[in-house]
């Protein structure tokens, strides 16, 4: 199929670095500027994540063009995102305990050979916080993360959040699945601690009692990870993001 033919469908969502079309009871992820092997790579962990059973649209493969650009193709999903705005309290408060199920039933999955969640979380401190001016914010950022790093290798979304579980009235489904790696269950509920309370507020507490009394976490040991999970969402960020994110990086960096 020739690029030029993705005009032709409909788009459900554009992102920054992908744009989501639907080609009958299929969807392409599409990448223009992906760099070499990464949309195979995604393929590669929503596969993992299909054959270890869990709720995940299935992936037939990957469309590459002649410019390098490529899509994972894959079943088309219908739904909505697990939290909206208008939901009552009832049906909000049953939602976030769905998220925390799935979540869970994620995290009972072995993720050993998949990359390194701490390895990752590395790379985006580095990458985001180089400049010469962060370099204390840096060394802390890194030296907690080696305090924290306790060798799981649990499988980790990544990126999990009411935004990424679509239902459909019957059943869930889990997308976007390139952040996900082997690692610590804590990091990963701590990421989407940190996206309900940026989207949703005091939801972010009700998840967080949730998710604790399901897996017998304390609170305080998802939260020692707020200030690296907060460095690992600066990209992509307005001004007004970054400064939200760098606010909790450096309140936790005071403290300590």
């Amino acid at each position: 199929m020739d690029r030029d033919h993705l005009s032709h469908f409909e788009i459900i969502k554009k992102g920054h670095t992908a744009t989501i079309y639907r080609d009958g009871d299929r969807t392409l992820k599409f990448y223009p500027n992906a760099p070499p092997g990464e949309t195979e790579h995604e393929a590669k962990l929503q596969r993992f994540a299909a054959d270890a059973g869990l709720p995940v649209p299935a992936v037939y493969g990957v469309r590459t063009w002649d410019d390098g650009a490529s899509a994972i193709e894959m079943d088309y999903v219908d739904g909505q995102q697990l939290l909206r705005p208008g939901m009552c309290v009832k049906y909000h408060n049953h939602a976030i305990a769905e998220l925390v199920n799935l979540q869970v039933r994620v995290h009972n999955v072995d993720g050993t050979g998949l990359p390194s969640q701490t390895d990752w979380l590395r790379q985006q401190v580095e990458r985001h916080l180089g400049g010469a001016g962060h370099v204390p914010t840096r060394e802390y950022l890194l030296t907690r993360i080696g305090k924290l790093d306790t060798g799981h290798t649990a499988l980790c979304h990544g990126d999990f959040h009411p935004f990424n579980v679509l239902f459909n009235g019957e059943r869930y489904r889990i997308i976007d699945w390139d952040n996900a790696a082997a690692g610590d269950p804590l990091a990963d509920a701590c990421q989407t601690y940190l996206v309900i309370n940026e989207f949703f507020g005091q939801s972010a507490e009700v998840y967080l009692r949730l998710f604790c009394r399901e897996t017998g976490a304390r609170p305080e040991d998802v939260l020692a990870w707020h200030p690296v999970v907060a460095a690992s969402n600066l990209v992509g960020q307005d001004e007004k993001g970054r400064a939200y994110l760098m606010e909790i990086i450096e309140e936790q960096s005071c403290k300590s």
